[in-house]
């Protein structure tokens, strides 16, 4: 069993259609390793933070991921867009410790890390905005419900899709019911295909 983040977008008029976001959704996804095992991350941008535009990045993946990572870093598998619009692979290192300081945070009761990230110029990337994300509000008016469809981008069995580093997306739905009140209800379930690599897939 795969845990993956659930991740459920909003846009002005309700919820992003597939053909909308499904792009951007793989562009803000990427495969972390330490050479030995991977997962999934994704990328949200959260404005106002503390980078010389005024936005700060922060990596999402599963806790169980990390710690499962040995030594002091990881890898993140970015893409470099090329002039002839094709794309390379660049893999960067992220610390993940400053001497017995860890420098990702676990949420107090899910299997959820997030660790502030500064990327590389060039990296193409389209991160999720915080406003995005679904609330308590969106699920409590039915904004998000059993049988509706969600895309998945991920790492399944730590495979890449090409050898730049894309993700692999695959298709599932909401199976799981009632979803509100989100203090009752913490997770819910998607029927879709997993395999190791996928968790932390948005």
């Amino acid at each position: 069993l795969c845990l993956m983040i659930a991740l459920t977008t909003i846009g002005q008029s309700g919820l992003l259609t597939a053909a909308e976001s499904i792009e951007d959704a793989m562009t803000a996804t990427f495969r972390v390793t330490d050479k030995n095992t991977s997962g999934t991350a994704f990328l949200v941008r959260i404005d106002g933070g503390n980078s010389p535009e005024g936005r700060k990045l922060v990596l999402v993946t599963t806790a169980h991921g990390f710690q499962q990572f040995t030594g002091d870093g990881c890898w993140i598998i970015l893409r470099e867009k090329q002039k002839d619009d094709t794309y390379t692979r660049r893999e960067h290192r992220l610390a993940m410790k400053d001497g017995d300081r860890l420098l990702w945070k676990k949420h107090p009761t899910e299997d959820i890390a997030v660790m502030p990230v500064e990327l590389p110029a060039g990296i193409e990337v389209v991160p999720f905005r915080l406003e995005q994300l679904a609330t308590a509000v969106d699920i409590a008016a039915r904004r998000v419900r059993v049988a509706q469809e969600a895309w998945i981008p991920g790492y399944p069995a730590q495979l890449e899709a090409n050898p730049a580093g894309w993700p692999v997306l695959r298709r599932g739905c909401i199976a799981s019911h009632p979803l509100a009140p989100v203090t009752a209800v913490r997770t819910f379930l998607l029927n879709a295909s997993s395999f190791g690599g996928d968790s932390g897939a948005p």
